[in-house]
């Protein structure tokens, strides 16, 4: 069974470290903090998923979702958005954009990891 890799895009370090430790196991993991480092780990690498955070500084998830979207080579990997905020605003704008899911970032390991394992079985 090929491993599949998971591209965490979040500004907070602290988060994507903690996830990855989670992940490891069962996933390749590749972190980076931004949208733009996100462009230029994309030229050299793919993956089977990514996690984009919602909230980040400069562009914020929605914005750097479009942005991926408008790349050829990029356009179709899954989307699942990462937020602390189970805001009824958030989830309304994250509606209608075409992406895979919403995982809570206070979600504990066992209950992302069965989300993620859901998600690669379908």
């Amino acid at each position: 069974m090929d491993t599949k890799t998971i591209l965490i895009i979040d500004d907070d370090p602290g988060y994507m470290q903690l996830v990855r430790q989670w992940l490891k196991e069962n996933y390749k993991v590749a972190m980076v903090t931004s949208g733009s480092q996100a462009f230029r780990w994309f030229e050299k690498n793919t993956a089977d998923l990514i996690l984009l955070d919602y909230e980040m500084p400069v562009e914020n998830g929605p914005r750097v979702f479009m942005n991926l979207r408008q790349k050829e080579n990029i356009a179709d990997i899954p989307v699942m958005f990462l937020t602390g905020n189970n805001d009824e605003a958030i989830l309304e704008e994250l509606q209608n954009l075409q992406h895979q899911g919403i995982l809570l970032k206070t979600m504990s390991k066992d209950e992302l990891v069965d989300k993620l394992s859901e998600f690669f079985s379908c």
